[in-house]
């Protein structure tokens, strides 16, 4: 959702792939012309004043995060779907039920063009937060999440499965 995972995760897939395109770049020659339509490798940061301007964050309201799943989940060039789900103070209650009926829908898209789309989500948070960490994780495992221990474990996830799809 937000910057500094996407920013991270940049970081790591240009090492791999050479490029990755993003509203928030770190070389403008690969910045996005427009943030709401991904090309090849692509990392957004929904918590950019482009989507946030008068709007909450997407860790706060989640709608814009939701759709751009689907709107991914559509488009038969993506080979992953790389989230993160941020618990704490000032987040939602149940942030993996949000994510988890986008995750669900995502896949049903995917399998009924007859394509397996595999989501990878790291959670960032601890069993003391208010939304309990293995709580979210299970309802994220329930629904087919791969659930990685840190932002970078899923990103180097994501770029192995991104790197057995042909044209990577």
């Amino acid at each position: 959702s937000g910057g500094t995972f996407a920013i991270e995760s940049a970081m790591l897939i240009y090492e791999y792939f050479g490029s990755v395109y993003s509203n928030t770049p770190f070389q403008k020659s690969l910045r996005l012309k427009n943030a709401n339509y991904s090309v090849k490798h692509t990392c957004v940061d929904l918590g950019a004043e482009e989507f946030t301007l008068g709007k909450p964050h997407p860790m706060i309201e989640p709608m814009m995060r939701s759709e751009r799943i689907l709107k991914e989940a559509k488009d038969p060039e993506t080979a992953v779907i790389l989230l993160d789900c941020i618990l704490g103070y000032g987040v939602p209650k149940d942030p993996a039920a949000v994510i988890s009926s986008q995750i669900k829908k995502a896949k049903m898209i995917a399998k009924k063009e007859g394509r397996y789309l595999p989501v990878i989500v790291s959670v960032c948070g601890t069993d003391e937060d208010p939304q309990v960490r293995r709580t979210q994780v299970r309802k994220l495992t329930k629904v087919g999440a791969i659930i990685a221990s840190s932002n970078a474990q899923a990103t180097k996830l994501a770029i192995r499965i991104a790197s057995q799809c042909k044209d990577s």
